[in-house]
């Protein structure tokens, strides 16, 4: 993220004065150190929020992040998660705009014959969803708590046409065909373009020919072909990646775009997202 020459001339203005306020006792200037590391940070492209995230298109520099605090970040962020749907992220609003989306758009394409994915199910939202109309749904997330918590839901509802299966997006191999498929929120928490590659066309080798993949990604407004968010707080972290991205990774994997929406546009520290949501067909 470029700086200003006056942003970049106060950065260089308030590294020197940190620097002569060092004293040479370690514990003293341990603070001071961190500081440093903070202002070099933003100097060379980063932003930092007032609740602990860490911004940057540099995927270096957010990798730099993540080493300084040792933390698997996304493994423990999920692995911690148990009821997550829509509503924990963001407020109702962007709820029922998805709920509205799939209903709309793509349960048309569902019938009672068909076997359905979902992959990154969370605790179940969609899938229950998807469950009134399909006559199979395999479920798949990360984490465990998750896939407990889903499990525990359809026995509770008497819905036993869903199938939760803990499964890791990058390593998992699907063992049958696919009439459509789900996959919403999952790419923007796929840091490296190759595994997010590696898990469309995994998705796409699972369909059936003429199939429908679904998808919902935040993305970024900006001209920034990635933003990465890392925060140290929460140990969260995502990629926003603008929509000639994502449009790209999908043709490259052979799916053509069938229509694409903007569910929800905001502004976070300054930079504007978009909830996208798009329908691929298996050409």
């Amino acid at each position: 993220m470029k700086k200003t020459a006056e942003q970049l001339e106060a950065y260089r203005i308030a590294r020197q004065e940190l620097q002569n306020t060092l004293s040479g006792d370690a514990e003293k200037d341990c603070q001071i150190y961190n500081d440093l590391w903070y202002l070099d940070f933003m100097e060379k492209g980063g932003i930092i929020s007032e609740d602990g995230g860490f911004l940057t298109d540099s995927e270096e520099l957010i990798k730099k992040v993540k080493t300084r605090y040792q933390n698997d970040s996304m493994t423990a962020w999920w692995t911690k998660q148990k009821n997550w749907t829509v509503k924990n992220g963001v407020n109702g609003f962007l709820d029922e705009q998805i709920r509205k989306w799939l209903e709309e758009m793509y349960l048309p394409y569902i019938d009672e014959t068909q076997i359905v994915g979902d992959l990154a199910c969370a605790s179940g939202q969609w899938s229950f969803l998807i469950a009134k109309k399909a006559k199979q749904v395999y479920a798949f997330d990360y984490s465990k708590s998750m896939i407990d918590f889903a499990k525990d839901k359809a026995e509770k509802l008497n819905i036993n046409n869903i199938e939760f299966v803990q499964a890791d997006a990058i390593t998992l191999k699907f063992d049958r065909q696919y009439d459509n498929f789900m996959m919403l929120g999952l790419l923007t928490c796929i840091n490296n373009e190759e595994e997010a590659e590696h898990i469309i066309r995994n998705v796409y080798e699972a369909l059936k020919q003429g199939a429908r993949l679904i998808v919902r990604d935040s993305l970024t407004k900006t001209d920034y072909r990635e933003i990465f968010l890392y925060n140290f707080i929460s140990g969260y972290q995502a990629v926003y990646r603008n929509v000639e991205c994502y449009r790209e990774l999908f043709v490259r994997c052979g799916f053509e775009i069938e229509s694409e929406i903007a569910l929800k546009e905001e502004v976070t520290d300054g930079i504007e997202y978009v909830n996208y949501g798009a329908i691929l067909k298996k050409a």
